[in-house]
């Protein structure tokens, strides 16, 4: 352990300073991989700080990114994680802060126009994928249409189909098309927060007042059908994925993207709101048993929020939010320190490189895979009064 011997300030200022440098090295404009991700952490450093330079240097990013699109440099698609739904959700934060101005509001309904067509399209292929279909999108609209009646009507058309087609396929119990990385193999459900049914729970349960149709039955029948898998003996309790025509495997690491601890989370969520005591210590369980997996941290590759320490310690710290068990907090800590310890002195700017297989790691600024991500992460621990409403973009808040 190298901890105690490491300022976190410091840290934070090497990070910001390679990713300042290597913004513009890139022709990635996305809010997960690449510009946009640096307007969240530029905002945090703002409110941190109160430094204008900040404020500049978002100026000077949101430039570029609408440069790229006007000279038809831009080739991100409409994702969320990707595409213009990110880009999107990004400035319409930082309008909603104060950061920039109402002028851009002009930009954004453009936008909306973009992604209406694009959340439609999604609908008729029942792609309700979080990070690069129909939900990822629906979440950028749904912050928009709080203040845009026509466009909540929108929504809500949206959502009533989707409700309807996911409560139906739960029912039949047939496969959901979420995005599917299993290639020779079919997915049936996933089980993920990236791609599956966790972010449906987190989205449904964080807009259940401003989405007209009734999310409690939904909630329930998505809840019901995790815990279908659920094996409580096991040291992995969830399978990532469920496939027709394989039998699926509990190997998941623990993370952002899949794991027990995110399930645990979703599943926490679904009991509060339900008001379902027996859903609340099934959850609960399933994240105290987690936590017999501390060890893995000694194993994870890199620091990333994806499915590095840092996101593992975030969400340990999450839950202990909502049970107030102290063993979480614990191991939200144990996290963060082996988070620290992915700092090498010696590289300085070149620490924090993301683990990309076959013993090789890269640099990257991304905001899930890499050093914005691990900035903020850094920054919400030395500063926990930090306006927290960003993390929504991980559908943590």
């Amino acid at each position: 352990m190298k901890t105690k011997h490491i300022n976190i300030s410091n840290i934070i200022h090497e990070l910001e300073q390679d990713i300042t440098e290597n913004v513009f090295n890139t022709n990635d404009n996305s809010l997960f991989n690449g510009r946009a991700g640096v307007l969240i952490l530029y905002y945090l450093l703002y409110e941190n700080t109160q430094d204008s330079q900040y404020i500049d240097k978002i100026g000077d990013v949101i430039t570029q990114i609408f440069q790229d699109i006007n000279e038809d440099n831009y080739s991100g698609g409409n994702s969320f994680c990707n595409g213009l739904a990110g880009i999107g959700y990004a400035l319409n934060l930082l309008k909603k802060k104060k950061i920039i101005s109402e002028e851009f509001e002009v930009v954004l309904k453009d936008f909306d126009t973009i992604l209406l067509q694009e959340i439609d399209a999604c609908l008729h292929n029942k792609k309700f994928d979080f990070l690069h279909g129909g939900l990822g999108i629906a979440l950028c609209l749904l912050e928009r249409a709080s203040e845009n009646v026509l466009l909540q009507e929108k929504i809500d058309s949206f959502f009533s189909k989707y409700i309807f087609i996911v409560e139906e396929q739960i029912k039949k119990d047939n496969s959901l098309e979420f995005f599917d990385e299993s290639g020779d193999y079919t997915a049936k459900y996933n089980l993920g927060m990236a791609h599956g049914l966790i972010s449906n729970l987190c989205l449904l349960i964080k807009y259940s007042n401003q989405i007209s149709h009734d999310v409690r039955s939904i909630i329930k029948a998505i809840s019901d059908k995790i815990l279908e898998f659920y094996k409580k003996e096991n040291s992995c309790q969830f399978p990532s994925i469920i496939y027709t025509n394989r039998e699926s495997t509990y190997n998941a690491p623990l993370g952002w993207c899949y794991g027990d601890n995110i399930i645990a989370l979703g599943l926490l969520k679904s009991a509060v709101f339900l008001e379902d005591s027996y859903l609340y210590s099934i959850a609960e369980q399933v994240a105290i048993n987690a936590l017999k997996r501390d060890h893995e941290r000694f194993v994870v590759k890199d620091a990333m929020i994806c499915h590095g320490t840092a996101g593992v310690s975030y969400i340990y710290e999450k839950l202990y939010k909502i049970t107030s068990n102290e063993k979480l907090k614990e191991s939200s800590q144990k996290w963060f320190e082996t988070t620290l310890d992915f700092y090498s002195v010696d590289e300085k700017s070149h620490s924090y490189k993301t683990y990309v297989g076959d013993d090789e790691y890269t640099s990257t600024i991304s905001l899930l895979n890499g050093k914005i991500g691990i900035a903020i992460m850094l920054l919400m621990r030395e500063n926990s009064n930090l306006d927290s409403d960003w993390d929504n973009i991980l559908l943590l808040n």
